[in-house]
């Protein structure tokens, strides 16, 4: 069993089930797509809090409340963006609720920076808490087709090599560290260049897919897997 969480953050309070809610409908969709290329068998349940905007944690009662229970059993749900968790932050102190939430940064990865919470480097943390609404994260299209007809292709999908979906998972994510670091860089100079890049990477503790240091052609490399639409 996976669990997960979704925020929704705009639209209709649901009385029910929130699968067509138009909050729900990417998260949903990048979640379970993922799930299903690293564990064809697995369950996944979302739970989810309305709000249309907060300032700590508490004002999210359901994600707190599985956070606390997901940490006891030393496990860790997911959720597609962390910058859903701040672009809606009501208040003024937004690392006042990355703090709260660092208590757990164990028990909380996204999709987007393929990272537990506590793994996030400076820059990555910098970013997200500067996020603004609307947060615009497809890695899995939501689908047009009726539910059901979608359920049954899937079904008849001969399974994928595991190992190349977690090295393309892996790759998604530092293609978007990359990117993240070189909108910072723009917004000090004028010189983003793939050397610049590389070396600001490395100074940060970044590292390739292979754990090498990054170099220019690797940067231009994933830079390119970005504007390719390779990457979710």
């Amino acid at each position: 069993m996976i669990y997960a969480y979704v925020l929704l953050s705009h639209g209709p309070k649901p009385k029910g089930s929130i699968e067509n809610h138009p909050a729900a409908r990417q998260q949903i969709s990048n979640l379970r797509g993922a799930t299903r290329e690293l564990e064809s068998l697995v369950d996944l349940r979302i739970l989810h809090d309305y709000s249309r905007n907060f300032s700590k944690l508490a004002d999210l009662p359901n994600l707190l409340k599985l956070l606390k229970a997901i940490k006891e059993h030393n496990g860790a749900i997911l959720i597609d963006d962390f910058r859903r968790l701040f672009a809606n932050h009501s208040g003024d102190n937004r690392v006042a609720l990355f703090d709260e939430l660092l208590e757990f940064k164990e028990s909380i990865r996204d999709l987007r920076t393929a990272k537990l919470l506590g793994e996030l480097t400076q820059t990555q943390i910098t970013l997200i808490c500067a996020a603004e609404s609307p947060v615009k994260f497809v890695r899995t299209p939501s689908p047009r087709e009726p539910r059901a007809k979608i359920e049954r292709q899937l079904q008849t999908q001969k399974a994928v090599d595991a190992s190349r979906q977690a090295r393309s998972i892996a790759a998604d994510g530092k293609a978007r560290e990359l990117a993240d670091l070189r909108n910072l860089l723009a917004a000090t100079s004028n010189d983003v260049s793939n050397r610049k890049i590389a070396d600001a990477a490395n100074a940060e503790g970044l590292r390739t897919t292979r754990g090498n240091l990054w170099n220019p052609a690797a940067v231009d490399r994933m830079l390119k897997r970005l504007e390719d639409g390779r990457s979710g």
